[in-house]
């Protein structure tokens, strides 16, 4: 959730989303989303993860996104959003992770 400021504070969305872990042997996954309600125009998007190259330890992170809010966007909103939006992104994408690869041990107080 982000405070929006006008002219697209008042855009909404409901998306459908899939999960392709065909590939998962391989340590592939890809989701899709794509719009199927709301006042947004078009929203089309995807996030991809993969090993990195030549590097097991590391993981290759791809994302995209196609959207059309339905209004006009000044150019300065549009720069917040590739500058504030998507650092935060991928920051959530990170702690995800990082929760997942360390749950946390619970203690359990002898009887």
């Amino acid at each position: 959730y982000y405070n929006i400021i006008w002219p697209v504070s008042n855009r909404w969305m409901v998306v459908k989303t899939s999960d392709d872990e065909t590939r998962s042997a391989e340590r592939i996954y890809k989701a899709n989303w794509t719009r199927v309600a709301g006042n947004v125009k078009t929203v089309d998007g995807y996030l991809l993860i993969e090993p990195f190259e030549g590097k097991a330890h590391l993981t290759r992170m791809e994302y995209g996104v196609k959207t059309d809010p339905g209004t006009h966007v000044p150019r300065f909103m549009g720069r917040w959003g590739g500058k504030k939006m998507m650092p935060a992104v991928i920051n959530a994408i990170r702690r995800e992770a990082a929760r997942r690869m360390n749950p946390p041990t619970s203690k359990r107080l002898p009887n």
